[in-house]
């Protein structure tokens, strides 16, 4: 159960998807567009952290790996 004391800004299809009967969603107007990162320890060398770094960027249209710690 929802505590009554939060606030988030979240994407409007994180709000439809993730829907609660005691969270009520109210849409704010005005925002700029957002943008979304992915992160990780840059000592990590784990193939599965590359290659799902690869596959997210040929997803945005951003092929190569340059700027992925190779």
């Amino acid at each position: 159960m929802a505590s009554g004391a939060g606030i988030c800004v979240l994407p409007l299809s994180t709000a439809n998807f993730y829907t609660r009967s005691d969270v009520t969603a109210l849409r704010v107007d005005g925002l700029g567009p957002t943008e979304v990162a992915l992160a990780w320890v840059a000592s990590r060398r784990s193939p599965l952290i590359r290659a799902f770094a690869e596959a997210a960027a040929e997803t945005l249209g951003r092929p190569g790996t340059a700027e992925l710690g190779a």
